[in-house]
This record gives C-alpha cells, structure tokens and sequence, in this order.
C-alpha cells in the first residue's frame, strides 16, 4: 500500500541557489544546516525566523556536521579536504585528512554523515560527472588524540560514479548507500565496532527509463525505512528496509530533489533540499521553486527521524 497524500509546503525560497544539499537539522539551535555546493557556501537556516546566514569558503562544500560537545565548530567536506571550521566565521581551524590525492582535480568530495560511533563518511564524485573515479571513506579520530593529530582515514569502496545517500538502521548492523548513476541503492552488513562494512547487494534499483530520476540524499526513519531524494524525479520516495518496495512516495515542487533529513518538532518534519543546477531555461520556468527547501509536516507512515549522529574528535 502506496501512500501519496501529503504535501510539500516552501520553506526556504533559493534565490540564486545552483545545488542545494546536505540538509542537518541541529536541534540544540533549531537551525537547518545546508550546503549549496557549487557555490562554496555553508547555510544556517533558522527554523523560527526563516533567516538563511551564510558562510563562503574556499571551495565545492560537499556536506556540513556539527562536532559532538562542540557547539562552536563544525566538520565541513570542502573541495577535497575534511575541515574543521568555525561556525561562526568559517574560518578553517584545521585540515583534518585530504582524499583523492592522487586524482589532482578529477574528483571532489560530496555526501558525508557520521555513523552511531562518531566516525565520518564522506565519498567522491569525478568533477566530469559520471566518470567511475568517485571513493568511499571513513574518517576517524582518536579518542585520547590531541588536537594536534589527523584522523585514520580509511578507503572502502572505489570506481564510485556520485558517491551519495548514507544511512544505517536502527541497531546500526547495516549501512546504506547510493552510487547515483548506476541508479541503485546498496546495502552492507556493518560492524559497528571496526567501521567495516561487508556483505553489499542491491537493495532498490531505480527504474533505467529515469522516471524516478537518479537516487541522491537520504535518510532514515526510527521505523525502518529509508527516505530517497530523487535527482530528476521530482519526489522522495520511502522504501522498506528489507525488500526495497515503495511505501510512499512525496512530490515534490522542483524536478531535482537533492536530499533529505528529519527535523523541527520531536523530528515530525521532513526537510527537503533541490537545485537548480543542470536544469534548462524550460524545465526552471516549469519548476520555479527550483533550488529552494520545502518541508513536509503530515508525513505518510506517521513516519519521524531521530537525532543525527555529530561528528566525534
């Protein structure tokens, strides 16, 4: 049973914005933290003002996460550098691990989140989008480490096309994600403990005619199931941890939806974030919301989100 009812209101008009991404809910500030990558920024958007203060930097922001008992400082996926900034100003306090070192300027950083343990995991994507040049990291501190040290940096998975849409369940046994232009959602059996991942096969295969688009952000649910933005398909669609089939699916005002994440009241909403990037002159008159955040209040399944994971150092 396919539900379909709800709607996504505006948010947040983008004026100008080209990628829209990497949507954080950070509920001790009540505050969205979203990236619009290819304009180098950092976004704080205050859910009770709907004020947008924005940060540059110096390059392509992947993706932006809080640091665990540390409000004044965030983990930001800039170029191909991990940084540790300062929330206030941007300032890069320090570079805490550079991927693709061997790529020069094929390859930038993209998607990032944090599992249970504090550990990041960020991906690449070949600047020529679709060159198979794209890897999967993991980042890791010490726990009695100074600041003074860099991470453990740890290589998973490569010939990524867009490294995408992280996510674990629950009991953080699995780990998801997406290799956009293969359109296909994967799953892996996760030890928690190591930071390995093992056991990958296909959980959803988006449809090869593009109706739903390519797969992108997502998140999940404190019931088990994953919540997809569609890059071209105008929706996010819900799917079942287990079998991968569609239990809802949003429509969503802009035809590339970007990503996805839980927030506001007790994680009730969903937050959506689009581009306007790749669109052409027709396509932006057809959706002129494009690059703009929508949020959906009434959520089918009675579906809510939980807290997501900061970065530990």
């Amino acid at each position: 049973a396919r539900e379909t009812k709800m709607a996504a209101e505006l948010f947040f008009k983008g004026d100008g914005v080209k990628l829209g991404e990497g949507p954080f809910y950070d509920e001790h500030t009540d505050e969205l933290l979203w990236v619009d990558i290819n304009s180098n920024s950092v976004n704080f958007l205050s859910l009770r003002t709907k004020e947008n203060r924005s940060l540059q930097m110096a390059a392509t922001v992947g993706a932006v996460i809080p640091v665990a008992d540390s409000p004044d400082r965030l983990v930001a996926l800039v170029g191909k550098k991990v940084c540790l900034v300062n929330r206030e100003t941007g300032a890069v306090i320090k570079d805490l691990a550079e991927v693709d070192t061997d790529k020069e300027h094929q390859t930038r950083l993209n998607d990032g989140k944090c599992d249970s343990k504090g550990r990041l995991w960020c991906g690449t994507m070949a600047v020529a989008v679709f060159l198979p040049l794209g890897s999967l990291y993991s980042l890791e501190m010490d726990s009695d480490a100074a600041l003074g040290d860099k991470g453990h940096l740890k290589s998973h998975l490569s010939q990524i096309g867009i490294s995408n849409g992280l996510g674990w369940n629950k009991g953080s046994t699995e780990q998801y994600y997406i290799d956009s232009p293969l359109f296909k959602v994967y799953k892996f059996d996760f030890n928690s403990a190591s930071g390995e991942l093992t056991n990958q096969r296909v959980l959803v295969d988006f449809p090869q005619d593009k109706s739903l688009g390519f797969p992108d952000g997502m998140c999940t649910d404190t019931d088990g199931r994953l919540w997809i933005a569609c890059f071209g398909g105008s929706c996010v669609t819900c799917r079942d941890l287990t079998s991968g089939e569609e239990l809802a699916n949003i429509p969503i005002p802009a035809k590339n939806v970007t990503s996805c994440c839980f927030g506001g009241p007790n994680f009730e909403w969903l937050f959506v974030t689009t581009a306007t990037d790749s669109l052409s002159e027709e396509e932006l008159k057809a959706f002129p919301l494009s690059g703009s955040i929508f949020v959906v209040k009434n959520l089918p399944l009675g579906a809510k989100g939980m807290p997501a994971n900061r970065f530990r150092m």
